[in-house]
């Protein structure tokens, strides 16, 4: 049982950290806003009329699910975080497919054009974010385990969103 209680708070953990780093990445300044904003419209899978709403829309769902992974609705911010994925993943693969030579925003600038391995990633995290709703409000381990979920949680997050960073450093 405490292996469970590991586990689900490190997949907390890791769940908090990409999604603060994704929605603190759009918005930690007015610049990264309106960059994020266009971006979305520059992919064309919305309407342009409606590429400001769906940025908004995307930084407040990031946020939320963060905040709620602190919180008893862990469940909920799985659930969320399963459904913004695919939709991330759906997203993607629409750009990808039309050939659409756009950076990856995600978590940030990165020297990454949109690729298979993001839809890739998206859906992986999708389909983990879905396994985490069972495990969400599971009770928090000993202290040591904290130390140690929260940990790799957090390693496993950075790892993710320097992933396309660590590709490009050893040409992969």
């Amino acid at each position: 049982m405490q292996f469970m209680q590991s586990f689900a708070l490190g997949l907390r953990a890791a769940f908090f950290v990409l999604f603060l780093v994704a929605a603190g990445s759009k918005m930690r300044s007015s610049a990264a806003r309106q960059g994020f904003v266009r971006w979305v419209g520059d992919l064309a899978v919305v309407p342009q009329s409606a590429a400001g709403t769906v940025a908004q829309l995307t930084i407040a769902l990031e946020t939320v699910i963060a905040v709620l992974l602190l919180t008893p609705w862990a469940p909920v911010a799985f659930a969320l975080a399963a459904l913004v994925l695919a939709g991330f993943a759906v997203a993607t693969a629409v750009v990808v497919r039309r050939g659409t030579q756009a950076r990856c925003l995600c978590f940030g600038a990165s020297p990454a054009v949109l690729g298979r391995r993001h839809v890739v990633r998206d859906g992986a995290l999708a389909a983990v974010a879905a396994a985490g709703i069972g495990l969400g409000g599971a009770a928090l381990p000993p202290a040591a385990g904290i130390a140690v979920a929260g940990a790799a949680g957090c390693s496993l997050a950075l790892a993710v969103v320097l992933l396309d960073e660590f590709l490009e450093l050893f040409s992969l």
